[in-house]
């Protein structure tokens, strides 16, 4: 299994998860190079050809995290260093890009990603709104699970194999709210900036519109929107 990513500080999350799922339950290893592991004790990609003829008899599996930066600076995937020859020669079970709304949609990703032989790929988003919209994935291809999800789950659980694990989970009041025509009016007229006369588009600004001040009450500039 191979994670790329264009956030390479991430890998801690991976490899916590890694470590509390299923590295002491399987014999996968965790290889990285990323400065943000350098404390911790992943392998390294040196260590890892000596850690498989060693361990053969033990069918010893890897999962590889990477950054986009690094995989792109390789001369096998479009880039000028001699590095990653071996991510190029395995075909990988499964590619999963991580934050993939992140630095992905580019042509050298894209040749990078060329490169890479496996048998399936995941694209993880935690915002994939336009990803969705792209119609790049078909209805088959995307699963969501979402804050509504986690709360259905936790109020009609029904595997009677194990306990309910979003038991915990505190109730969630999901709220939402309507703009008041002041507000959609002035988004259809636009506003005419005086410097050059020139009429832009009206742009809303969701932190504008529920920023506060120092005593928690919402700021004079919206008090218009009623």
């Amino acid at each position: 299994m191979l994670i790329v990513t264009n956030r390479p500080a991430i890998a801690n999350s991976w490899y916590d998860d890694f470590i509390r799922f299923i590295g002491h339950q399987t014999s996968f290893k965790f290889v990285s190079e990323s400065a943000s592991l350098a404390d911790r004790a992943p392998m390294t990609r040196a260590q890892w050809p000596k850690y498989l003829v060693e361990h053969e008899d033990e069918d010893p599996r890897i999962v590889e995290f990477l950054s986009l930066q690094d995989l792109k600076g390789s001369q096998y995937f479009g880039g000028g260093y001699k590095k990653l020859k071996h991510i190029a020669d395995y075909t990988w079970d499964l590619l999963v890009i991580d934050e993939a709304h992140e630095g992905v949609d580019t042509t050298k990703t894209d040749i990078a990603f060329d490169q890479i032989k496996r048998t399936h790929t995941l694209h993880l988003s935690g915002t994939p709104f336009k990803a969705l919209a792209s119609g790049r994935f078909a209805e088959s291809e995307i699963f969501n699970w979402t804050y509504e999800d986690e709360q259905t789950a936790r109020e009609e659980w029904s595997d009677g194999t194990q306990d309910n694990p979003y038991a915990p989970l505190p109730k969630l009041n999901l709220l939402t709210y309507q703009l008041s025509r002041m507000i959609t009016d002035r988004l259809a007229e636009g506003v005419a900036i005086e410097e050059d006369a020139a009429n832009v588009d009206y742009a809303f600004d969701l932190n504008e519109f529920f920023a506060t001040k120092v005593n928690i009450r919402f700021s004079e500039r919206h008090e218009y929107c009623g």
